[in-house]
């Protein structure tokens, strides 16, 4: 096996993010939106070949090629995606994992997730959207890892505001531990309302969850509208809270799928500066070997 492809999802920002008792963590929001990407042994070149503009995935390559001792071998990285990049999509960790998944498949024929997780956070913070199902992951430094269930079926009305917010500079802000500490009653009260949602496959509780995450968050990375859009939804049938992106620009409203959008999609326009994008489902993460 010479060529392998693997599509690994992105996101709609966090169903929740912060700090407790001490420990960085976020649960992802994975999306049916994916970074598809195909890569190609060239055992008679040393280079990989990739577009300039990912040189986070090169950076990954080099390493996983590196820690298998095979840094002589060549490779053609060719990225797929349908991620809005800087926004709060996990679109890096979407190509980055795909891209390392593959390589690992390619020349040890499985995926090592343990080792995985930490070839990514060498390269950067990472979102938990490669692990199968919704977990809760330390994305700073990896210590915490826990497995909540499969997400229940909601829709995802995703909108977004202008400007690009970098993660990078977001986790390296010398007040964030601050602002996060502050949050921190309100997370946990987050926290414990989206893993009994999960478990329960409650949408009333994920959603009440991912609200109160959203809200704390106003303190960290202020999304101009936010509290007007709360007392919108709050007495809307069908949607059952909203989520954002805790370092990025997005909104999501979590709504019964199927839901007849039009009316909230111009009511949050005309009160804020969010624009809607587009709709997703909420599904599981993982990573997926295309045929």
């Amino acid at each position: 096996m010479e060529e392998i492809k693997i599509r690994v999802p992105g996101s709609c920002g966090e169903l929740v993010q912060g700090k407790i008792n001490g420990q960085d963590f976020l649960i992802s929001c994975p999306i049916d939106l994916y970074s598809q990407v195909k890569v190609k042994l060239r055992p008679e070149s040393r280079k990989i070949n990739i577009e300039k503009a990912y040189p986070r995935t090169l950076q990954a390559a080099k390493n996983i090629l590196n820690y298998y001792q095979a840094s002589n071998l060549g490779l053609d990285i060719e990225i797929d995606s349908e991620l809005l990049i800087g926004r709060g999509m996990a679109s890096s960790t979407a190509d980055l994992a795909a891209a390392v998944s593959a390589i690992m498949l390619l020349l040890k024929g499985k995926v090592d997730y343990n080792l995985l997780k930490r070839i990514l956070l060498e390269v950067e913070p990472t979102d938990s959207t490669f692990l199968p199902g919704l977990h809760l992951l330390d994305h700073l430094k990896g210590s915490k890892l826990e497995y909540l269930g499969r997400p229940p079926e909601l829709e995802i009305m995703i909108f977004n505001q202008p400007g690009i917010i970098e993660t990078a500079w977001f986790n390296q802000q010398h007040n964030l531990n601050t602002l996060k500490l502050a949050k921190e009653v309100d997370v946990k009260r987050a926290f414990t309302f989206i893993r009994e949602g999960i478990k329960a496959q409650d949408k009333k509780l994920i959603g009440y969850g991912a609200t109160l995450s959203s809200l704390a968050h106003q303190q960290v990375l202020p999304k101009e509208g936010l509290e007007k859009i709360q007392e919108i939804i709050i007495k809307t049938e069908n949607i059952y809270g909203m989520n954002i992106a805790h370092s990025g620009s997005l909104l999501g409203l979590l709504v019964e799928p199927g839901y007849n959008s039009n009316s909230i999609k111009k009511e949050i326009e005309e009160i804020s500066q969010f624009k809607f994008y587009r709709k997703a489902n909420l599904i599981g993460g993982g990573i997926e070997r295309m045929i």
